[in-house]
């Protein structure tokens, strides 16, 4: 007896092993819809970002019935909603948690004024002395925070006379001990004044900013494309001759410590724009009409192959459509709203929209977070139409998969209840 339990046992134990062990096929992938009727009393939503936990943070605005229009900066996992922070229902960026990282510390807005959430329940006011601060670094575009608490957010000066002459980043990190302005990287943005600072029209001017930005990952490293502006207003008595130009000039890798490299682009010229950074250091992003990856020194490491249809570059208000986790998996938003995924091992792209349950005549408008686990989230239009609204798709394990595990189990109960028997 006591063998045949030693040898039953150590089958369920090898089994629960090879199930523990090896990563579940998956079968299909389910979206799940934050409005109603999927969720009860939701009128709107927008997810910007998940963690590795599968754990996603954005804002729902809810509206009982007799009741008043309420909006709430969450976290949301799998139909469970932490409420954060409420208050009344604004615009879609003043009351929304816009970053999280492993921990499930919460970056976002409350009366459009930037915090802090702490996993552990604390709001914290992100400040910066003597400027004005905000988690939005590139346009309407925010910047993350890592699990160090390390945030990127974008300083201006309350005083106009205190800006750097000749250029300005605006880019900063902030943590609980305070923030520190990324001066290293004023170079990249010149600007020039006209000849009358006060006098928009007085002469010819330029500026620079931040076109579009990855998270920030844990070693503060992240990645940023420069948008430059130049005017000129020829005779600033004809408002008709006035000449407006704009170029995308560089896009470069800030390397942690107080340095940058610039991206090289695959052919001199294209316009690039980061997308995403992972943990290695690796930038994910556009250059001209495709996907590429740079390291962390801003060589270019490859190319992504052509996905066979034409995916979207941009997406509701300027934000992502495409989105590489820490597999070197990508997932990408066609024009006509469906999703590709992009394996690195085979190097080719699969149209993931057949396996989507749920999505039915659905449609994708943004992919703004992209987990090891599959999951993504972002802004989707529900079959019934009516705008667009915070989703998660997540992956269904193959049901094979469940079955040898639930085996496992049933042969690890079945020995152990002979060798009581034995006893």
């Amino acid at each position: 007896m006591t063998s045949t339990y030693r040898t039953v046992c150590c089958c369920g134990v090898a089994i629960l092993a090879i199930s523990a062990a090896s990563p579940a096929p998956a079968a299909g992938r389910v979206i799940d819809y934050l409005i109603n009727p999927y969720q009860v009393d939701v009128v709107d939503s927008w997810l910007f970002d998940i963690n590795s936990e599968g754990r996603s943070t954005g804002y729902k605005v809810t509206h009982p019935a007799g009741g008043a229009f309420t909006q709430s900066v969450i976290r949301y996992r799998t139909g469970d909603t932490q409420f954060v922070a409420s208050g009344n229902s604004g615009s879609p960026y003043s009351l929304a948690g816009f970053a999280i990282n492993n921990l499930g510390d919460v970056v976002g807005n409350i009366d459009d004024l930037p915090y802090f959430f702490s996993s552990g329940g604390i709001q914290t006011p992100i400040e910066s002395p003597g400027n004005g601060a905000s988690l939005f670094v590139a346009g309407l575009v925010p910047g993350g925070v890592n699990d160090s608490g390390n945030v990127l957010i974008s300083i201006f000066p309350n005083d106009p006379i205190d800006t750097p002459p000749g250029g300005f980043s605006g880019l900063a990190l902030w943590s609980l001990g305070g923030a520190s302005s990324l001066s290293p990287l004023n170079p990249l943005y010149p600007y020039v004044n006209p000849p009358d600072p006060t006098d928009f029209n007085s002469g010819p001017s330029s500026s620079s900013g931040t076109s579009s930005v990855t998270h920030l990952n844990n070693a503060n490293q992240f990645a940023a494309g420069i948008h430059r502006f130049d005017f000129d207003p020829v005779d600033p008595d004809n408002f008709d001759d006035d000449i407006f130009t704009e170029s995308f000039t560089n896009a470069y890798i800030y390397d942690g410590v107080g340095s940058y490299h610039l991206l090289v682009a695959p052919t001199p010229g294209d316009e690039i724009r980061p997308m995403d950074i992972d943990e290695a250091g690796t930038v994910f992003g556009w250059a001209g009409d495709h996907l590429a990856l740079w390291s962390s020194d801003g060589a270019l490491l490859s190319v992504l192959p052509d996905p066979g249809t034409t995916l979207d570059d941009t997406g509701y208000n300027g934000f992502p459509t495409v989105q590489r986790n820490n597999l070197g998996q990508v997932v990408g938003v066609t024009l006509d709203g469906g999703a590709l995924l992009y394996d690195p091992v085979a190097n080719a792209w699969t149209d993931i929209t057949p396996t989507i349950a749920g999505l039915s005549t659905g449609t994708f408008s943004t992919i703004q977070g992209f987990n090891d686990a599959g999951q993504f989230v972002g802004l989707a239009r529900p079959p019934q139409g009516g705008g667009v609204y915070g989703y998660v798709v997540s992956v269904v394990p193959e049901p094979a998969s469940l079955t040898i595990g639930a085996s496992a189990l049933i042969l690890a109960m079945f020995a152990r209840r002979g060798f009581r028997a034995s006893v």
